[in-house]
């Protein structure tokens, strides 16, 4: 093996690894992401954060599960107001 190339390279950080990697695949940062993950209370409010959850972040496509189809329901008409949260937030 070539030691002098393993020896020029020094470790990074997880995060700024993984910032790259996901920003390659087109998707948002790290800190973004766990940011709607651990706001999620805050972005669509206590009562529906138990009953709805941020599935994946595609690029700038958000994919949310909810316990049933009312909840569905209650997500989309508050969609614009969901989406001003998470701009803030972000």
């Amino acid at each position: 093996p070539d030691r002098g190339a393993s020896d020029t390279t020094a470790p990074q950080p997880l995060a700024s690894v993984l910032d790259r990697v996901l920003g390659g695949l087109g998707g948002p940062s790290v800190d973004a992401v766990v940011l709607v993950y651990e706001r999620w209370a805050d972005v669509v409010g206590e009562e529906v954060a138990p009953r709805t959850r941020p599935l994946s972040i595609e690029g700038d496509l958000l994919r949310v599960g909810a316990d049933d189809a009312a909840w569905a329901s209650h997500l989309h008409w508050a969609e614009p107001e969901v989406l001003d949260r998470l701009e803030a937030l972000l």
